[in-house]
């Protein structure tokens, strides 16, 4: 059976009870469409939310400096600071070593860089091929002092001589993590790749991009509830002596719920119907090849 749309009521139908059933005006009935239109709209594409860029930096500054609310940790011997021409660099002093910068700011909405749903963003360099190494980003740290971080990577790995982009928890080390998801890769050394690591609910997502940001390489999705929220971080491992590995430029940006934006979605609407009602009755830079949002 046809359900006949608001404009093919008749208006002179009669009820049971001998009443005139009125047909909408032309105003609330835009209104109802428009309201049918967008709850649909917002229940397909929680994902065309427009995101907030809260904070970002091109990591310039004095060589062997740190930048401004950012901390440092390393793992056996190390060092991890501006080079002065625009790059946050690793540089391991022993056979292995692991270094981790974690994003502390105080900002609207946010405080010491504690984010739930929200992307990062880096433009970073893949350094001389080795296994046993990592590069990458870091998501909803417990912990921003600890060494072994509690939370998820997504980034660049080699293991077993293979390159793969992926998604683990809780690297440590020469382990890279519980391994939740994973795409085999070709990389260049020393090139340089545009990586986005997008933590929203449960859903984790990781995407390799040309330095430009205009050629998607890779990208996985999976499903994981075992961190809420968190820190940021870039996360480099290196398996050799003086081999350097370099941030250019970071970004965050939070991301609202998709049911909180779909329900002041929907209260607007519900403002406007009611003053339709009412109104009847009385007379809103990079150093290494550009990086853009």
């Amino acid at each position: 059976m046809t359900t006949p749309s608001l404009s093919s009521i008749e208006p002179a139908a009669m009820d049971d009870c001998g009443m005139k059933r009125c047909r909408p005006s032309s105003r609330m009935a835009r209104y109802l469409r428009l309201l049918a239109l967008g709850t649909l709209w917002m229940m397909a594409a929680p994902a065309a939310v427009e995101a907030q860029i809260i904070y970002q930096t091109d990591f310039s500054g004095d060589t062997g400096a740190l930048p401004d609310d950012w901390s440092i940790k390393l793992k056996e011997k190390g060092t991890m600071a501006l080079n002065g021409t625009g790059q946050l660099v690793y540089t391991s002093t022993e056979q292995s070593g692991t270094g981790i910068a974690y994003w502390h700011g105080d900002l609207e909405g946010v405080t010491d860089g504690v984010m739930s749903n929200a992307t990062a963003r880096t433009l970073l360099q893949w350094p001389q091929q080795g296994n046993n190494q990592n590069i990458g980003l870091l998501a909803r740290v417990q912990d921003r002092s600890a060494v072994d971080p509690v939370g998820y990577f997504a980034g660049l790995s080699r293991y077993s001589s293979q390159n793969s982009l992926v998604i683990t928890k809780s690297p440590s080390g020469f382990s890279r993590g519980e391994v939740l998801a994973s795409v085999n890769v070709s990389l260049t050394q020393y090139a340089y790749y545009l990586l986005d690591f997008t933590v929203v609910g449960d859903q984790l997502t990781a995407t390799l991009y040309d330095p430009s940001g205009q050629t998607e390489i890779a990208s996985i999705s999976i499903d994981d509830s075992s961190y809420s929220g968190g820190v940021f971080g870039l996360y480099a491992r290196s398996n050799a002596v003086q081999r350097q590995m370099m941030f250019d430029n970071f970004y965050a940006e939070a991301i609202p719920e998709p049911s909180s934006a779909a329900m002041l979605f929907i209260v607007g609407i519900g403002a406007f119907l009611l003053r339709a009602r009412f109104s009847r009755r009385q007379p809103f830079r990079s150093h290494a090849p550009t990086m853009e949002p």
